[in-house]
């Protein structure tokens, strides 16, 4: 009896399938709010413990919370008053894409800049960023 239980719990144990946590749009928008108000908790607050953040043009790569953070919080120091706006958001099952714009600045010194970051996650939770961008 103790091996029949045992072999049914097993066997509902390996039919079930796992249910994973999925990124939504809202969730990746909100991300992308954090950047527009220079919010570093709720930034931080999306990526997974094995986060990498990679920035394409500038040939830079954070791994794990303490070197993204760092990385974030240069961003801000650069970039201080910029402002991000995203114009879509495109969810997959393990990865993300959005596209945005950020600019800073008036008068002649406004200036802008169109990217975009690809996103890997798992768990509801971003484990990869890599961002491309140009003037």
């Amino acid at each position: 009896m103790k091996t029949t239980i045992s072999s049914i719990l097993l066997t509902v144990l390996i039919a079930t399938p796992l249910t994973t946590i999925a990124l939504e749009e809202s969730a990746v928008r909100d991300y992308f709010t954090g950047w527009d108000t220079g919010d570093i908790t709720k930034i931080m607050g999306y990526f997974s413990a094995d986060i990498v953040y990679e920035d394409v043009p500038k040939a830079e790569i954070a791994k794990g919370p303490a070197e993204v953070k760092a990385f974030v919080e240069k961003f801000f120091t650069d970039f201080a008053g910029a402002r991000l706006a995203v114009s879509s958001v495109t969810i997959g099952e393990t990865g993300a894409a959005a596209e945005w714009i950020i600019s800073g600045g008036s008068g002649e010194d406004a200036w802008s800049v169109r990217g975009a970051s690809v996103m890997e996650h798992a768990e509801g939770k971003i484990s990869r960023v890599t961002d491309y961008w140009d003037k």
